[in-house]
């Protein structure tokens, strides 16, 4: 996601690495976020069939602001647009705005809690996190928009205020992620932004 002019005009970003081929079970952006399936740490190496996550792509500067964006950015799309509107999927047939905002929410509490431990343990384990189900499980289609992108901006706004003070070395902090291996804390934060671009992509496609 790209912030031009410290406004709200963000361009996504391509999505990069992660679960986000044309085909196989990453074309979905339904479960593109923790594959089913994962080993649960054994190794610090990355899962069979994953390749190590890459440097990240974005200085840590421009991560902050990337990842403070967003909330505003989803706000935006969705003032004024009605619960038909909202509840309008992408043109692929996949997620609309009612989901796509509780499922960033959901999210969002997840690596708030894995930033929390990476900061708090050396080099914690990460429990696997399945979110295949999540919708059904948490009736994200009956959800309240503006109740969930609260909710969200409430949590992204905690993850802002633990890492906006973080010294270089905390970034290089490390963890061990169920199917990508051993991560910085750099890296996770850009993969997080790498999510926001994804499905604030598919929000705009849905409202089109």
């Amino acid at each position: 996601m790209t912030i031009v002019g410290g406004s709200e005009d963000v361009t996504p970003d391509v999505p990069r690495g992660l679960h986000v081929s044309a085909e196989g079970p990453g074309a979905s952006y339904r479960q593109d976020d923790a594959p089913p399936g994962a080993d649960s740490g054994l190794s610090d190496a990355p899962a069979d069939g994953e390749e190590p996550m890459g440097e990240p792509m974005r200085e840590i500067d421009q991560i902050l602001a990337t990842l403070s964006v967003t909330p505003k950015e989803l706000a935006r799309l969705i003032e004024g647009q009605s619960d038909e509107a909202l509840a309008q999927p992408a043109s692929d047939g996949e997620w609309g705005v009612v989901e796509i905002v509780p499922h960033l929410r959901d999210w969002e509490a997840v690596y708030l809690g894995w930033i929390q431990r990476t900061l708090d343990e050396d080099l914690p384990r990460l429990d696997d996190v399945d979110d295949t189900l999540w919708a059904i499980e948490h009736n994200y289609a009956n959800e309240n928009v503006p109740d969930a992108l609260a909710r969200f901006s409430e949590l992204r706004e905690e993850v802002g205020h633990i890492l906006q003070p973080l010294e270089a070395d905390a970034w290089q902090r490390e963890m061990i992620h169920p199917r990508m291996g051993r991560i910085t804390l750099h890296q996770l934060a850009d993969w997080m932004c790498d999510h926001d671009a994804r499905h604030i992509e598919q929000a705009r496609d849905a409202l089109a």
